[in-house]
């Protein structure tokens, strides 16, 4: 008989029905909520979460626990909404790049070459050149339509550009609401300000957020394609409709932000916004708070100095442990932990140029020669313009005197002609007070008679410079005209400026007309005989260097385009290197050994690399407030390169890839600024990979590892001692403090016979520190000066500063002279004895000059607006901190102290890593 279910069912049914009825019963129960804790089927998924979170809860936000999970979620969301949008305006850029370069080709040529002019003013420190410039096209009723639409793209453009800047500087595209790395206050605040948004009612759905973005690019976002394919490669999983939430979400604290802060720009003016002005006495306070500089005297105590001391011999045990702990990490001397593992260690080879090799010097002067007989013969005969001059200068000066017999020099003559006219209507083109009344070294300059001009006349011209231009006059007396001439025009030109700067009744108005007499009375520049030899002589040195380097980048592409492989394509590079040394006479070089990162700058063979890259840091004072560059260590360039698509820093690879050193020195190669220096094309010739190794290899380092961390314990000890007696030494003057110290220096330079730790013990000035200080504009752009955030970067002195050492400058920096304070480096290899020396507080004289000058009213004073600036933000930040106090009470935030210090320490690491 066949198996048929149902007959157990009808011979058991009854019972069935009662377990049924009692399972759904059940059920109605927990569901109705009637166990205490809500819906059953709500309450147990949540409750499955809430053990699934690993971790101690952060804080309490309105009732609900906040653990580290939840944070690093919501921080992964926003990191993908900044992400889209730098992604969406950086393709925004190219499209209206696109369009911009189209535009300029419908446009008066005029007006671009004026728009390129103030781009280049930019660039150089005159803030504000390109909008002025814009604004005028755009008001101006001779500008075509052509051109007032390039003005507005370029105005579209250089918003979004800003935009992208602030992104790159906040770290986030939407840098009112902070995502700094490892920071989760940052996210803990953007969680207090979504729940504001969503108590106002502020909601956006996909085709709001949609329309948002369009109305961030002012509608120029072309297309989401490229973004979302940039976006899948960096976020695995990458879907719009998660990355449209995340953004739904910025876009919604942005509105709850502007509805409770007002706008933080001064240009918005809505009712919640900031007050645009500054009150008077609080920005003088607030200026002299921030500006008025302070001098410190610093005293290195180096740890090698105390290596010698540590006579204790370590045990197998500890150096064992502490070999374990550092066995997979390599050596790096900016951090306070050792590096057992053998670093990857390379030998590199380098040629250099500079123009000066006789290869080079013969090659210039058979191309002058061989262009200065082409030019003669296309003058007389073809009437071809010579290089440099224009269509139009070429017809009117053809035949003038000395254009036929010297066609370079005439070309070049006219040339400097032509760029000093341009000079001057720049500087001349519109009087106003701060040209009338700043430094006059620029009006002066009236002629292009220099100082190495008349260096070479003071010479005599007794031959031919180059073997076929001969003097016109004998030099002694040319010199004495080129002087005289100079003097009497100068002094000319120049009187109606200062006559017409004496205060007095109709001031303005003689001011105006002082000004149209300068013009008037401009000398005009001096025959051409006063300046051809020197010409000559600079047109064969720049030629001769020109070539130098182009040869340099010829030689780069030919290894470069070797199609040989391995130990082959090895051997054709040398190959092709040796028969550039030997036909050039070129100076070579090659590492002495295989080294490492942090060891390749000691290697005698490379010394004339690193002694080009110490010139290039030291040539500017990097802590002046003016935010010089960070160092860039030596061996960086052999080790690492920049990925330009990603942006990243990623290790090279390869032996015999030639590369300029310093990066771009070819790019900069024909400047004035970098006659002298010589230009190198460096390459691996080996290179071998980072290896761990066994204790007993790697004893000998571990032991000098021990005893570094002993001898820190002495160098700090001593500079507290040092910093005692500095304390109690009589004499509160710089002089009796610095001799002091001095003292001091040669104490401890006598406690080691070592040289290179002597060497470390530097005694060192910090001038100008103070949050943003003034710094002298020696350009004349600015007759007040320049201001810039304090910056502690690193130097020979001070190769490794830290934040702490940073604050502790700036905040005790308001305290009596002989102040005395301790820091220690980045790695604890350094410790530092710091005596306050002097404080200038600035009065409301040095107010005026700086804040409320003739510049200032005319917009040109870069002082008055960095400190208006920041104080406008200073009191935004203010205004900020006092509504996410208001927050946290209304939303019932909470941290026990316990969890206050986890989240203060995560916030240091942050900032540690980021440093």
């Amino acid at each position: 008989m066949a198996y048929n279910p149902f007959s157990i069912f009808r011979r058991n049914q009854k019972a069935i029905f009662a377990v049924v009825t009692v399972v759904i019963m059940f059920m109605f129960v927990l569901s109705s909520g009637m166990t205490g804790k809500a819906d059953f089927f709500n309450w147990l998924p949540e409750w499955v979460r809430g053990k699934a979170k690993k971790g101690d809860a952060l804080c309490v936000l309105d009732g609900d626990r906040i653990y580290p999970r939840d944070l690093e979620v919501l921080r992964r969301q926003r990191m993908m909404a900044s992400k889209f949008m730098i992604e969406a305006a950086q393709e925004t850029g190219f499209a209206l790049n696109k369009e911009l370069i189209e535009l300029k080709t419908k446009a008066t040529p005029q007006v671009v070459q004026k728009v390129q002019t103030a781009a280049m003013m930019e660039q150089f420190g005159q803030a504000g050149s390109v909008d002025r410039s814009i604004q005028e096209i755009l008001d101006s009723p001779l500008s075509k339509e052509a051109d007032k639409e390039m003005a507005r793209l370029m105005r579209v453009s250089s918003s979004l550009f800003g935009s992208l800047g602030i992104a790159q500087r906040a770290g986030t595209y939407f840098a009112t609401a902070a995502n700094r790395p490892g920071n989760d206050r940052d996210v803990v605040e953007f969680m207090l300000w979504e729940k504001k948004a969503a108590q106002m009612g502020i909601e956006f759905s996909e085709d709001n957020v949609k329309q948002l973005i369009q109305k961030e690019f002012m509608g120029f976002f072309p297309s989401d394609v490229n973004v979302r394919k940039a976006m899948e490669r960096e976020f695995p999983g990458f879907t719009l409709e998660a990355c449209l939430k995340a953004l739904a979400a910025e876009f919604r604290v942005r509105s709850a932000q502007t509805a409770l802060l007002g706008l933080s720009t001064r240009s918005d003016h809505t009712l919640t916004a900031l007050p645009l002005f500054n009150p008077v006495y609080e920005l003088f306070e607030f200026y002299r708070e921030k500006s008025s500089p302070t001098s410190y005297q610093l005293l290195r105590v180096p740890v090698e100095s105390f290596l010698p001391l540590v006579t204790e011999t370590p045990s197998d045990n500890e150096l064992r442990r502490l070999f374990d702990e550092r066995k997979d990490y390599e050596p790096d001397p900016s951090k306070e932990e050792a590096g057992f593992r053998d670093p990857r260690r390379v030998k590199v080879e380098w040629v250099s140029v500079t123009g000066e090799e006789p290869y080079y010097k013969k090659s210039a002067a058979d191309w002058m020669t061989r262009t200065e007989m082409l030019a003669k013969s296309e003058v007389r005969g073809l009437l071809v313009p010579i290089p440099g001059m224009g269509p139009a200068a070429w017809a009117a000066q053809t035949f003038a005197p000395g254009a036929i017999k010297e066609p370079l020099a005439f070309a070049e003559y006219e040339h400097k002609k032509a760029q000093h006219r341009v000079q001057l209507d720049t500087n001349w083109e519109r009087p106003t007070f701060s040209n009338l009344l700043g430094p006059l070294h620029a009006a002066m300059d009236t002629s292009v008679v220099k100082p190495q001009n008349l260096a070479a006349l003071a010479g005599g011209i007794a031959g031919s410079t180059l073997g076929f231009a001969g003097p016109y006059v004998p030099g002694n007396l040319l010199t004495g005209a080129v002087v005289s001439a100079e003097q009497r025009g100068r002094i000319k030109a120049a009187m109606p400026l200062f006559m017409g700067s004496i205060p007095g009744p109709g001031m303005f108005s003689t001011m105006v007309a002082s000004e149209a007499a300068f013009r008037t009375n401009l000398p005009e520049p001096l025959p051409i005989e006063a300046y051809k030899p020197l010409f000559l002589t600079e047109m064969s040195e720049k030629k001769a260097r020109d070539l130098a380097v182009d040869d340099l980048k010829k030689l780069k592409e030919s290894i470069d385009k070797l199609t040989e492989t391995g130990k082959a394509r090895e051997s054709a590079a040398k190959d092709l290197v040796a028969d550039f040394i030997k036909t050039r006479g070129v100076k070579t070089g090659v590492s002495a050994d295989l080294q490492g990162e942090h060891t390749i700058g000691d290697d005698p063979g490379l010394a004339p690399l690193k002694a080009l890259k110490d010139k290039g840091l030291d040539g500017s004072d990097p802590h002046s407030g003016r935010g010089a560059a960070p160092l860039i260590p030596f061996g960086d360039a052999f080790f690492w390169f920049r990925n330009q698509e990603t942006g990243r820093r990623e290790s090279s690879s390869g032996n015999y890839k030639p590369d300029f050193y310093p990066e771009g020195a070819a790019r900069s190669a024909s400047s004035a600024f970098a006659k002298a220096d010589p230009v190198f094309l460096a390459w691996r010739t080996e290179d071998k990979q980072a290896v761990g190794l066994q204790f007993t290899a790697a004893k000998p380092r571990v032991i000098e590892a021990w005893k570094r961390i002993k001898a820190r314990d002495l160098a700090k000890a001593e500079a507290e001692r040092l910093a005692n007696e500095l304390r109690t030494k009589p004499g509160e003057s710089e002089l009796f403090m610095y001799q002091n110290l001095v003292d001091m220096q040669a104490q401890l330079q006598a406690k080691s016979t070592d040289p290179k730790a002597r060497e470390k013990v530097k005694l060192f000035r910090l001038d100008n520190v103070a949050p943003m200080p003034i710094s002298p504009d020696f350009s004349g752009r600015s007759m007040s000066g320049s201001v810039a955030y304090f910056r502690l970067t690193p130097t020979k002195d001070m190769p490794y500063p830290t934040a702490d050492l940073h604050k502790a400058l700036v905040e005790e920096r308001t305290k009596p002279p002989k102040t005395v304070f301790t820091q220690s480096d980045r790695p604890k290899d350094s410790y530092y004895v710091i005596a306050l020396l002097n404080r200038t507080v600035y009065d409301d004289a040095r107010y005026r000059h700086h804040m409320m000058g003739l510049a200032a009213a005319f917009g040109g004073n870069q002082v008055h607006d960095g400190i208006a600036g920041e104080f406008q933000r200073e009191a935004f930040g203010k205004a900020r901190e006092t509504v996410l106090g208001m927050l946290k009470k209304e939303f019932k935030y909470v941290e026990t102290d316990e969890q206050k210090k986890r989240l203060d320490d995560k916030e240091k690491k942050g900032a540690a890593s980021e440093e």
